[in-house]
């Protein structure tokens, strides 16, 4: 169980996008369980992140590519969670104006969001505009 969590925790605090897949795919194919995924590997991942970009020692971009990376391992587990584990912890709206620089920010917390458990309606202010008319 450990080298698929750590196996998983290190291609998602590198950023490897290419091989997050296959990874967290052979972790399901040896039984771990699908929770254990998100919360040992995926989540825990994206603390270590956290806490390297607060730290200086890496920057937006990086963070940016991790959380892609942890993305796209939850698009595989997700599915398994089909069921009572996979109630959502509650629903948060997230909104900037287009193309403003907190975009980036908005999209990363969305994942971490999503990744979670949380629902997420990610808008932008610009479709309430257009909505009210």
């Amino acid at each position: 169980m450990g080298d698929h969590v750590e196996t998983i925790k290190r291609a998602v605090v590198g950023g490897k996008r290419a091989e997050i897949k296959s990874l967290v795919q052979n972790a399901i194919d040896a039984g771990l369980d699908p929770n254990t995924i998100i919360n040992k590997a995926l989540i825990a991942a994206m603390d270590v992140v956290g806490k390297d970009f607060g730290s200086g020692k890496i920057f937006v971009p990086e963070m940016l590519v991790s959380a892609v990376t942890m993305k796209a391992g939850l698009e595989i587990v997700k599915p398994l969670l089909a069921g009572g584990q996979s109630q959502s912890r509650g629903t948060v709206i997230m909104a900037t104006v287009k193309g403003d620089l907190h975009d980036i920010g908005k999209k990363l917390v969305t994942i971490m969001l999503e990744g979670a458990g949380f629902k997420v309606v990610d808008f932008w202010s610009q479709s309430l505009v257009r909505s009210r008319e």
